[in-house]
């Protein structure tokens, strides 16, 4: 079996600093980011990877306004502010391509934050994937700040969901026929990476614990973690393996899949 993918840009974040992307890389440099929904055409029904984000109302609470002093350092420049245009909502960006989401029949999440989470009930029909050891850490967390936080009410919905409308993925399970998950690690307990055939070869969705080609090409891991081996062992493996990478959050997705079609 042979897919199609489509990046959907479903919102981004404007001036992230670069040592977060980047470990120990970039001091005083910004940069900016998308958030993508990711579709994956060929099959009897629509496989979504994330969600996008719920309310964007909620994440702009938590972009960092400038203080009067860092305004008189480096000017009035607001920090990881969170954008979403109401063209970019995830159930409006499907059905600019004719995808509804009572039709999707896996959605699988790469992990649990926000922005990757938190529209799980705009999917009431799809079976969920996610990582059985992300999703019982998320659960009970030994340590809360480990792996940032989890959307309460999208947890619930998952965890209240039917049985056979959820899959726990556990170090590596097919999905459907040419579709596999594998546990990577490194930015949370949670982190899994997608596999898809294409016409083109594999590729590889990698989860927050790659944000951007940089990463992959440079070696340089990711700076928001919480398991650096993990990120140097998910890299070698993901390049190892993968004809087609395509990182989370990078813009540059877009300019080297024209139309976000991959392939």
């Amino acid at each position: 079996m042979e897919y199609r993918i489509r990046a959907l840009k479903v919102g981004g974040v404007k001036n992230a600093p670069l040592p977060e992307m980047l470990f120990m890389t970039g001091w005083g440099q910004w940069i900016d980011l998308n958030v993508y929904v990711w579709v994956i055409e060929g099959g009897e029904r629509p496989v979504v990877v994330d969600t996008g984000i719920k309310d964007i109302e909620l994440l702009t609470q938590t972009s960092i306004r400038p203080s009067r002093e860092s305004v008189e350092e480096r000017g009035n420049l607001e920090i990881h502010r969170w954008m979403q245009s109401p063209e970019e909502r995830t159930d409006v960006a499907l059905r600019k391509i004719g995808v509804k989401p009572k039709d999707v029949g896996h959605v699988i999440l790469t992990h649990l934050h926000y922005d990757h989470f938190s529209n799980i009930s705009l999917f009431p029909n799809a079976k969920i994937v996610v990582s059985r050891k992300g999703l019982s850490e998320a659960v009970a967390p030994k340590h809360p700040q480990i792996g940032g936080a989890v959307p309460k009410d999208a947890l619930c919905d998952l965890i209240s969901r039917q049985l056979e409308l959820v899959q726990l993925a556990g170090k590596e399970e097919e999905v459907l026929p040419g579709i596999r998950v594998f546990w990577i690690g490194g930015h949370t307990p949670a982190d899994q990476a997608v596999s898809i055939q294409t016409s083109k070869g594999k590729a590889i969705i990698t989860s927050d614990t790659v944000f951007l080609y940089r990463n992959i090409e440079e070696n340089i891991p990711i700076g928001f973690f919480y398991n650096l081996e993990e990120c140097y062992d998910a890299m070698e493996r993901i390049r190892a393996e993968a004809d087609i990478i395509l990182p989370a959050h990078d813009p540059e997705v877009l300019t080297r899949h024209p139309s976000g079609r991959i392939p």
